[in-house]
C-alpha cells in the first residue's frame, strides 16, 4: 500500500525535470519538497493536505517551478487512486532558515487506501 505522499512524489518526478524530496535537501539550488501539513476522513475516504515548495535560485526562478508543479498537479486525478485534487493556495514563500528562495502551492486530496 502506497502513502499519498509517495503518490504524489511518483506523479511529480514524472512530470518535473528537477528532484522531488521529502527531506530538505540543503545542497540542492532547484528542486521541490513534499510535506504532509494535515488530513482527515470523511464517508471512509481518507483526505490530505499536501504544501509542495519550490526552490529555486530566484525568486522568478521559484515561482516558474511553482507553476510548473500546478500544471502537474492538474494531472494527479488521472491516478484511479485519486479522488480530488484541488488548489487551497500558493504563494512566495522564501526560506530564511537557509536563506534561499522557495513557492508554496498547498492541495486539498482525497483518494482511495487499499487494505
Amino acid at each position: 500500500m502506497k502513502i499519498i505522499e509517495e503518490i504524489v512524489k511518483e506523479h511529480l518526478e514524472r512530470h518535473l525535470d528537477v528532484p522531488v524530496k521529502v527531506k530538505k535537501d540543503v545542497s540542492l539550488e532547484r528542486y521541490c519538497l513534499i510535506e504532509r501539513t494535515g488530513g482527515g476522513e470523511e464517508e471512509y475516504i481518507p483526505s490530505a493536505v499536501i504544501a509542495i515548495q519550490s526552490y529555486g535560485s530566484s525568486m522568478y526562478d521559484a515561482a516558474t517551478l511553482n507553476e510548473f508543479v500546478k500544471a502537474a498537479m492538474k494531472k494527479l486525478i488521472s491516478n484511479n487512486a485519486i479522488a480530488l485534487s484541488e488548489l487551497n493556495s500558493d504563494y512566495h514563500y522564501p526560506d530564511l532558515e537557509i536563506k534561499k528562495e522557495r513557492y508554496q502551492a498547498v492541495y486539498n486530496i482525497k483518494y482511495y487506501q487499499e487494505d
